[in-house]
Parts: C-alpha cells; structure tokens; sequence
C-alpha cells in the first residue's frame, strides 16, 4: 500500500491515530474492527444524540469512513511487538 500523508494511507488515517488514539494504552493485540470501536467510542462518547445540528457528526462519520483502520492495528501492534 503506497503511504500518501506522513506515512499514514491517507490523511484521515493520520489525524485519527494522532489526534484520538496516539495517547491510548494498547498491551494486547488489536484488529481493525477493535480500532474502529475505540476510536468511534472515543469521539462520540460525549456527543449528544439528536440535539442542535447533526452537521458536525455526519462531518465526522463522514471523516471515519475514510480511516484506514488497518493501517493503524498494524501500526499499533507493531509499536507492541516492539516494546515486548
């Protein structure tokens, strides 16, 4: 896979894993869908359902669907590997 932003697939892939997961803890293995959930628990777990405009979650949903949550399991158990 050719890396297109900093070294991360795309530019949605890096600012999840900076901006949301890069200061998570992970001491076991992940898989894609387990980054996935962690990262949709961790932007969405203040937001307030059906209140006010829906326009900044449907931005983010959006932004999510392009995250290249592969990227990141690889990324992440390779820095566990590593530390192991």
């Amino acid at each position: 896979m050719t890396k297109r932003f900093r070294g991360w697939s795309n530019y949605a892939t890096f600012r999840v894993f900076h901006d949301v997961l890069s200061g998570l803890n992970f001491d076991d293995k992940v898989n894609a869908e387990e980054v996935k959930e962690i990262a949709l628990n961790s932007i969405f777990s203040n937001y307030e359902m059906y209140t006010g405009s829906h326009l900044v979650e449907e931005y983010a949903r959006a932004i999510m669907d392009l995250v290249d949550f592969e990227d990141i399991a690889e990324t992440i158990n390779a820095d566990i590997k590593n530390i192991k």
